[in-house]
């Protein structure tokens, strides 16, 4: 309950700053359209000891000595032209004590100097007579970024002062704020304009207008002084609000959590304070320690550095201190507040994590690396940091006791989870500093602190891996928390990927897990990929299919080994490899320079060879391939079998015709199965992979290559006795030789970066992964399930859609009859039809099988609940742990806990637009009236749904107690009037004869409980909602 006032409370209080705001737009808006007006950027002001490359203007805000050269400021001209009384001008605002209509300053005085510039600007841009109320509207309206860093940096010095509301942690903040007005009289003298023009003066809302229209005398600065409080006045409320309302979390001085950090104590490490001087103690860049780190901790990247002044100020144990001792006093610009933001987050959070004084030396290096920013923070210098530091606390240099080992863990869990929530508040784009700066790299920027963040996560967890405070890092490191974190460096990683090169889709299952897009986004960033012919081969690709590894088969053409070459092609005897297949051996072969000699497989060893077709080694035992590609292979085949040098290649072994093409196919398993040695040829692998890489880069590059990516190739991989790939040495036999098979059992909890291989890089290669941890590199299995084989076929694909379960047949069950499956081969659904045949094969089919994510679903009849693919689908689908339903040939029959809508109410399939083609869509909000929970319901399907549904379709009876966020997976459904008491025959193992509800599958769904704040909307009847009757156990007929 406490948890729902206060979520209401937060929301009553945006949403009343929002009206405040709306109702000024009205107010300036009043007299004269002015447009429907720009989102204002906003920027920050203040201080600093250190310009910003680009013009910054930060200055030390002191009072003016006495000077002959003084000058006078005063508002009586403009508040004796509207009327007002200068007394209650004057008068004691907010509790805080009076205001000043006159002052008098220094020519020298920094802020009389901006002040008098952004008069200089009104009175340049805008001739007195033009001065109007439609002027103020539309000066006002403008975004702030188009004003010149005089204006902006004054907005944020005015906002930084004026406090518009007041909480009690504010409070104290703001009267101190307040006091220090009266040593800043051009400050203390805007502020009272300001106070005075919050009111209307007559028919006018702006005090530049009720000026023009006054019978007094007037002056032309009484006037441009108007006009500054008008068109500025919405600026620094705005300005204010942002940083006061929105910015919760982060480590400037004014947000919340920063105003409770000035006060926390903070104690370095004395033995650890001063250690580092230079980078002469960290261990040196090019060594193992530092290449193992990367693929452990994983790799900071380089970060711009804005000029935020770092050294020459004292130890601060938080963020918020660390900003308020370089901000105080001083006049920042809204660009030198973003450089000290992200100053904060780097050096600031670094020194209060490490207890180290981090000299600005020790990680700036000069260049520009892509950044508008004259030096650069180096990833790779910090990772060394961090690595002496580890050795720092492993080797006793650290004076921390024992005893308090435990408490110096909970405030490093502190600043981790401190900086995450900042670098989370500054990923919203309502709320990012960086973009009101003028920053507009701003999600390469944030991106990069992502990078360097997660490696103090990764390496803390390690340390203090016991500890609880260490939960969220921990989540933060699996994607249960900040998903706007995640979702930020996913999309940086492909925009950059992609303008160098990278296939969009092999970036976005290459990034399929948090821990993945956490660990490898850097890395994939800085690696050069393999480029066939051009950048631009990819630009057809998206990141859901790959366009270039496709192939026509009526167009294709074998490639020559050199595009120069032109030799004439050889092929075997064909009546050879007709014989052997019809009489069940396999047909092998052997190049002796000048004929290309087809044996039977039982008399000879011989390598089997995995290749892409698009890759250039494609064809048929009737058109052969070219002699140079002959040779190529042999040549392979003979460092591997030096005796003879035989091998097997499909595109020599695997005639044309229907007959003789279906007992090679049936054969295929077998071939691989059988074979001294399976060689991968992969020209991207040949061209990028080497033994004197890393285990780690090498795996990311058989990740990132073709041969993963294809069906064909995958009953090939697992199936072989022995696994080479061909690196740019020759074939290599990567468990063995790089030592996978001993680096993959290592423990993945170890705290120390040793050169162990973590599964994050092996689920990168799933056939490697399952061959290791699973099989031992023993042949696949026949007890495997097809929850595994779906796994490992996740990121594969086909060119034919009908190949799917023919290449991977020898992967299922041992029911399944591939006759019947081949015999599915003419007509436009022959897919389909193989996919349903391979349905009633299997016949006791997972119930969770309709519930799963595919959006393709079969347009046969009866069978519109079944993917048309395996490999779009998630594996858990097809696990057996949630019950076993019935597949016949008049639909699926299986017992779920179904809830129906009441009161006769439905739910209407709406068109969803998607990115490559028009979806159905399912949305609505539902509410559940037993436990009191409302819930969104969202689907989407390729196919449109009956017109209205009815029903969910769930596993278990556990949905409306599950957790805000969570996703709960159900299928929606339309019950067939005619269905009550519909009879069936049919029973899976272990039921008996039952009734069972007929009900048209409609799509699969999710249902995600709603926020406290929405529930309570719901539940009051202020937000529309379908009503959900009983969850009851029911047994289903889909069709």
């Amino acid at each position: 309950m406490h948890h729902l006032v206060g979520f209401v409370k937060q929301h009553c209080r945006l949403l009343l700053a929002w009206i405040r705001q709306a109702f000024i737009k009205v107010i300036d808006s009043a007299s004269v359209h002015v447009g429907s007006g720009t989102m204002f950027v906003g920027l920050h002001p203040r201080n600093g000891t250190r310009s910003l490359p680009k013009g910054g203007t930060s200055r030390r805000l002191t009072h003016p000595p006495p000077s002959d050269t003084g000058v006078h400021l005063s508002w009586l001209g403009v508040l004796k032209a509207l009327e007002l009384d200068s007394h209650e001008a004057a008068a004691d605002f907010m509790g805080l004590g009076p205001l000043p209509v006159e002052v008098t300053t220094d020519e020298s005085d920094p802020v009389y100097i901006l002040y008098e510039q952004c008069l200089g600007h009104l009175k340049t841009q805008y001739p007195l007579a033009s001065v109007d109320c439609t002027l103020a509207g539309s000066i006002a309206d403008q975004n702030l970024l188009s004003f010149p860093e005089p204006v902006r940096t004054l907005v944020n010095l005015v906002a930084d002062v004026i406090p518009i509301t007041l909480t009690d942690v504010q409070e104290s903040q703001a009267k101190t704020k307040f006091i220090n007005l009266r040593d800043m009289p051009t400050l203390a003298f805007i502020v009272t304009g300001w106070k005075f023009t919050d009111r209307r003066r007559g028919q006018h809302w702006h005090v530049s207008c009720a000026l023009k229209a006054s019978s007094g005398d007037i002056t032309t600065r009484d006037l441009y002084q108007a006009l500054f409080l008008d068109s500025l006045r919405r600026h620094i409320e705005w300005e204010h609000w942002w940083r006061n309302d929105l910015h919760v979390r982060s480590p400037m001085p004014w947000s919340f959590a920063s105003v409770r950090e000035l006060s926390a104590p903070g104690t370095p490490d004395p033995k650890l304070l001063d250690i580092l001087n230079g980078d002469h103690l960290l261990p040196p860049e090019d060594s193992s320690l530092v290449r193992n780190a990367q693929w452990t901790l994983g790799l900071p990247m380089d970060l711009p550095w804005y000029g935020a002044g770092h050294d020459g100020h004292v130890f601060c144990a938080t963020l918020g201190k660390y900003t308020d001792t370089r901000r105080a006093g001083a006049i920042f610009a809204l660009r030198e507040d973003s450089a000290l933001w992200l100053g904060a987050l780097t050096f600031g959070l670094l020194e209060a994590l490490t207890h180290m004084r981090i000299p600005e030396s020790a990680l700036l290096v000069d260049g520009v690396t892509g950044y508008a920013s004259e030096a650069t923070i180096s990833g790779t210098r910090i990772l060394r940091l961090l690595l002496f530091w580890a050795r720092c606390l492993h080797s006793g240099i650290s004076s921390v006791d024992p005893s308090l080992r435990l408490e110096r863990g909970r405030q490093v869990a502190s600043l981790l989870q401190r900086a995450l929530s900042a670098l989370d508040e500054e990923a919203q784009s309502t709320t990012s500093m960086l973009y009101r700066s003028g920053i507009f790299d701003r999600d390469d920027v944030l991106c990069a602190l992502a990078m360097t963040i997660t490696p103090l996560c990764r390496l803390a967890t390690k340390v203090w891996s016991t500890l609880p405070e260490m939960d969220h890092s921990v989540q933060f490191l699996s994607g249960q928390v900040h998903p706007s974190v995640r979702g930020l460096v996913y999309r940086s990683c492909l925009k950059r990927t992609r303008n160098t090169g990278w296939c969009p889709y092999v970036i976005s299952e290459l990034l399929n897990s948090t821990s993945r897009i956490l660990l490898l986004t850097p890395i994939l960033i800085q690696l050069a990929p393999y480029v066939r012919s051009s950048l631009e081969e990819h630009k057809e690709c998206d990141d859901t299919s790959c366009v270039f590894h496709r192939h026509d088969d009526v167009t294709y053409i074998p490639r020559h080994t050199t595009t120069s070459c032109s030799c004439t092609y050889i092929r075997p005897s064909l009546p050879e490899v007709h014989r052997l297949l019809t009489e069940g051996e396999i047909p092998v072969t052997l190049y002796d320079g000048i004929t290309l000699h087809v044996l039977p497989a039982g008399n000879i060893p011989y390598v089997a060879i995995s290749h892409v077709w698009a890759e250039g080694m494609g064809s048929t035992a009737d058109k052969g391939l070219p002699t140079c590609v002959v040779k190529r292979l042999s040549d392979l085949a003979r460092r591997l079998l030096p005796n003879h040098g035989a091998f097997w290649i499909d595109s020599l072994s695997v005639p044309e015709g229907h007959s003789a093409r279906k007992h090679a196919i049936k054969l295929m398993a077998k071939t691989y199965r059988v074979a001294a040695k399976v060689l991968v040829i992969d020209e991207s692998i040949h061209a990028m992979c080497s033994v004197t890489k890393s285990a780690q880069e090498n795996l990311l590059r058989i990740a990132a290559s073709a041969w993963v990516r294809r069906v064909w190739t995958l009953q090939e991989g697992l199936l072989a006795r022995e696994l080479y790939f061909e690196f740019v040495e020759g074939p290599v036999e990567l468990e063995e030789t790089l030592g996978m098979r001993q680096r993959a059992h290592c423990d993945p909890r170890s705290t120390e970066p040793e050169p162990t291989l973590p599964w994050t890089m092996l689920l990168g290669v799933p056939i490697l992964a399952f061959r290791l941890k699973e099989q031992s590199a023993n042949p696949f299995q026949e007890t495997s399930t097809l929850s595994q084989v779906t796994r490992l076929l996740q990121g594969r694909s086909t060119t034919k859609a009908e190949d799917e379960l023919v290449a991977i047949s020898s992967l299922l069950p041992d029911k399944i009859d591939i006759d019947r499956l081949l015999a599915q081969s003419h007509g436009p659904d022959v897919a389909d039809r193989r996919m349903r045949e391979f349905l009633l094969q299997v016949k006791e089919v997972p119930k969770a099988v309709p519930l799963g994510r595919s959006l393709r679903r079969l347009k046969l009849p009866n069978f519109t609940w079944a993917p048309c693919t395996l490999v779009k689908e998630v594996a858990w689908v097809w696990d057996t742990k949630d019950g076993m339903g019935l597949c016949t040939e008049d639909g699926f029959l299986a017992e779920y806990f179904v809830v129906t809508l009441t009161n006769d109410s439905r739910i209407e399939a709406v068109p969803f637009p998607v990115t490559h083609s028009a979806c159905w869509g399912i949305r609505a909000n539902v509410y559940y009236q037993p436990s009191m929970t409302a819930h969104f319901l969202f689907g989407r399907s390729e196919c449109r749904p009956p017109s209205a549904i009815d029903s969910l379709l769930f596993l278990k009876d556990d949905f409306p107690t599950t957790d805000v966020g969570v996703e709960v997976p159900c299928a929606a459904a339309c019950t067939v009037p005619a269905s009550r008491g519909f009879q069936t025959s049919a029973r899976p193992s272990g039921t008996l004869k039952t009734a069972a509800r007929l009900m048209k599958f409609a799509g699969p769904c999710f249902l995600t409980r709603q926020r406290p704040f929405v529930e309570s909307l719901i539940h009051m009847g202020m937000k529309p909602s379908k009503q959900l009757g009983e969850l009851q156990k029911t047994w289903v007929f889909l069709t």
